[in-house]
């Protein structure tokens, strides 16, 4: 026994190659499986230990705000200095018209006003319209039922018409403004597309869509929801 510290004083000497077991068995015709099935396993082993590895990430959910939460905020002066919408949960910013988009704007409400001027019926512009608990439009006219709360989203069911005008917004407003004021069961919806110079007009909603839909040219006559007037938009 050797205590501590104190070198060994014989070595191991390990066999010649041609003495050993494996060797011997070679030359006497013998396969050399023993030592090649240990080869084998030992690249076995490293091939699974390089394999990569799909490690199993948790979901985070997707942070949504209520509309009470977009109120909340709103009302606090968050939005201050832009428009936001609250769009199925998700804030989204509205980027501010041009010339001819707020000419447009101005053009339609004049002539809505001299309309509905024989009805109860009020106008507005920018008006939030609450279309559910995630979902808070802000719309570009709107008419509505004189008993409407003068603060805080007016409720799909007291609005008589809708009027979006479009420069770059077309898609968004024929489709997913379409849905949900449609779903929201707003009686009217008309999208003023600047370019084209036509009225996209829209009523009687069923479920996700306007059963009836026209296109009416801005030189053309258009009759004016829950009135006997009509405008021509040029």
């Amino acid at each position: 026994m050797t205590g501590i510290g104190t070198p060994i004083s014989h070595k191991i000497h390990p066999l010649p190659i041609a003495q050993s077991p494996d060797f011997k068995g070679k030359r006497a015709g013998r396969s050399l499986v023993p030592w090649r099935s240990r080869v084998r396993r030992g690249h076995d082993i490293l091939a699974g230990m390089n394999k990569p590895v799909r490690l199993a990430v948790e979901s985070v959910p997707e942070t949504l705000f209520t509309a009470r939460e977009y109120l909340r905020m709103h009302d606090a002066g968050a939005f201050s200095d832009m428009n936001v919408e609250l769009v199925r949960g998700e804030l989204r910013k509205m980027m501010s018209g041009g010339f001819s988009h707020g000419a447009l704007n101005a053009r339609l409400i004049a002539k809505l006003i001299t309309a509905y001027s024989a009805t109860d019926r009020c106008l507005a512009v920018d008006l939030m319209i609450g279309i559910g608990p995630l979902t808070i439009r802000g719309a570009d006219i709107a008419v509505v039922m004189p008993d409407v709360p003068s603060s805080g989203p007016v409720p799909p069911d007291r609005v008589v018409l809708i009027v979006e005008v479009s420069v770059t917004t077309l898609g968004t407003d024929l489709g997913e403004k379409q849905a949900e004021y449609a779903t929201a069961g707003v009686p009217d919806y008309w999208v003023a597309d600047v370019e084209a110079r036509v009225m996209h007009v829209m009523r009687s909603p069923e479920r996700e869509r306007y059963a009836e839909r026209s296109v009416v040219p801005f030189d053309q006559p258009l009759a004016v929801p829950g009135t006997a007037e009509t405008i021509v938009v040029a």
